[in-house]
C-alpha cells in the first residue's frame, strides 16, 4: 500500500514491484549542504600540511604513516560525498530538450518549411537551475533557426538539397562546463552581408568592416542593435537580437559562439559553467614574488625550465621556443604589475605552457610549487571587477592563494602583445 501523504511511486522491475520514495527538500538547503561538504576539502588540506610538517620535524614515522592513511581515506570519503550531494540537484537534459522538436516543427509548418529535429545527449544530467536558465535562450535560438536558417522546400531544391531541413540539438559535459550545440543545414550566414549591414547601421566604418575576417564578421550577429529584417523577425524574437542571448549567458559566466558556411549551415555553441556554490579543482600552484597563485590543472599542457637562449623577442613581444616551436611568452609579474624576471642573468626561468580553447601561451613564473586539490570560492559576489583573478582558495596552514582565470589570462597576454607590436 502506498502512503497517501508521501511522495512515493511504484516502479516495476521484471516481475517485482519496488517502492521508490521521494523527499522534497528546499533547494537552498541542498546548496548549503554542498558548500559545507566542499569546505571539508580545506580541512583535508590542513591535515595534509600537518602530515608534511610532522614528517619533517618528528621522529615518529609510524604516526606519520598512520596520519597519511587517515588522510587518504578522508579524501576518498569527501570526494564521494561531494559527488553524491551534487547528484541530488541534477535532472536529465531531456526535460530541457523535450518541447523543442514540437515547437520547431510547428514553426516550420507555419513558415511553409519542412524540418526534422535530432536530439543527442538528452540522457545527460545537469543542475536543475541550469535547465531553468537555458530555456529562454534556447527557445530564441530555435525560433531564429526556423525563421532564418532553414530555407523553403523550393530554395532547398534549387541548391540541390532535400526538401526537409535538419536541426540538431546536442549536449556534452566536461569537468566544469555544459556545452550545448544548435546546428542546422540551412542557408548559413553571409559575412559579406553582415559587413555591409554593420556599415549601413553605423556600427563600423567601411575600413573596420573590410578588416574583419569572415569569422569576426559572422560574430556581428551578437552585436547590440544589430537586429535587422535579415537576421531577426517577429517569429524569432519580435525585435530582440541575439545579443540578448549572449548577455543572458554571460550573466552566468557562460558564452555563445557561432560558426557558419554559406549553403551548408550554422552552428551555435553555448558554454555554461557547471553551477556550484564552491568548486573543487585540481590546481597547479605557482609562486610569483611573495604570493602564491593557482592555475586550473586542466589547462596546463607542460611545465619546464627555459634558458636565455630559448627566450627571444619578435616585434617587441617575448617568444619562447619549446622544442623548436614558438609560443608567445608573458611574465605573470608583468600582468600583475610586479615586474618581470631577469632573463639576461642567464639563470633558468620557469615556464608553464597554458592552453585555453585553441590558444597557447608560455607563462613565465618565479617558481612552480606543485599540484594540489583546492576549493575555489568565487570573488564576483564581493568584487565587481577581478581582472585575471577568478577566485580565492585556502591552502594548508591557513595561507590564501588567488585563482587565475585562464581565459582572461590569455586575453590579457594577447592584448599586451598587441600593444607591444604597435
Amino acid at each position: 500500500m502506498v502512503p497517501t501523504g508521501s511522495n512515493a511511486r511504484v516502479k516495476t522491475t521484471g516481475n517485482a514491484q519496488t517502492l521508490a520514495r521521494y523527499l522534497r527538500v528546499k533547494e537552498e538547503c541542498v546548496d548549503e549542504f554542498l558548500t559545507d561538504v566542499s569546505r571539508l576539502f580545506i580541512t583535508l588540506e590542513r591535515l595534509k600540511d600537518l602530515q608534511n610538517r610532522m614528517h619533517g620535524q618528528m621522529g615518529a614515522p609510524e604516526l606519520v604513516e598512520e596520519l597519511r592513511q587517515v588522510n587518504t581515506a578522508f579524501s576518498t570519503q569527501v570526494n564521494t560525498m561531494q559527488v553524491s550531494v551534487a547528484a541530488i540537484r541534477r535532472v536529465p537534459v531531456r526535460g530541457l530538450f523535450s518541447k523543442f522538436p514540437r515547437v520547431a516543427r510547428t514553426l516550420a509548418v507555419n513558415l511553409g518549411k519542412k524540418l526534422d529535429v535530432h536530439l543527442s545527449g538528452e540522457e545527460l544530467e545537469i543542475d536543475k537551475s541550469l535547465v531553468e536558465d537555458l530555456d529562454a535562450p534556447l527557445m530564441h535560438m530555435i525560433r531564429n533557426v526556423c525563421d532564418h536558417g532553414i530555407e523553403t522546400p523550393d530554395e532547398r531544391r534549387a541548391k540541390g538539397a532535400v526538401e526537409t531541413g535538419n536541426l540538431w540539438m546536442s549536449c556534452e559535459l566536461t569537468t566544469d562546463r555544459v556545452i550545448l550545440k544548435v546546428r542546422d543545414d540551412g542557408r548559413g550566414i553571409d559575412p559579406t552581408r553582415l559587413r555591409a549591414k554593420s556599415v549601413e547601421k553605423g556600427i563600423l566604418t567601411r575600413e573596420q568592416a573590410d578588416a574583419l575576417s569572415d569569422e569576426e564578421a559572422v560574430d556581428l550577429v551578437f552585436h547590440a542593435g544589430f537586429s535587422t529584417v535579415e537576421i531577426i523577425s517577429g517569429v524569432s524574437g519580435r525585435g530582440v537580437g541575439l545579443d540578448v542571448v549572449r548577455s543572458s549567458l554571460r550573466e552566468y559566466n557562460g558564452d555563445i559562439h557561432v560558426s557558419s558556411k554559406i549553403g551548408e549551415g550554422t552552428i551555435f555553441r553555448l558554454e555554461i559553467p557547471l553551477r556550484k556554490a564552491v568548486v573543487v579543482v585540481d590546481g597547479l600552484l605557482v609562486r610569483q614574488g611573495d604570493s602564491t597563485f593557482i592555475l586550473p590543472f586542466q589547462f596546463i599542457r607542460e611545465i619546464f625550465e627555459l634558458d636565455s637562449e630559448q627566450i627571444g623577442s619578435v616585434q617587441g613581444q617575448k617568444v619562447a621556443r619549446i622544442r623548436g616551436e614558438p609560443f608567445a611568452a608573458v611574465s605573470l609579474g608583468e600582468l600583475l604589475g610586479t615586474g618581470s624576471p631577469d632573463i639576461s642573468s642567464g639563470a633558468p626561468v620557469r615556464g608553464v605552457l597554458v592552453t585555453f580553447k585553441t590558444v597557447s601561451i608560455c607563462l613565465l613564473v618565479d617558481a612552480v610549487v606543485g599540484q594540489r586539490k583546492v576549493v575555489i570560492n568565487n570573488l564576483s559576489e564581493i568584487m565587481a571587477e577581478t581582472g585575471i583573478v577568478t577566485g580565492v582558495a585556502q591552502l594548508g596552514g591557513g595561507e590564501l592563494a588567488l585563482v587565475l582565470s585562464t581565459g582572461d589570462l590569455i586575453s590579457c597576454a594577447r592584448s599586451a602583445a598587441g600593444k607591444a607590436a604597435a
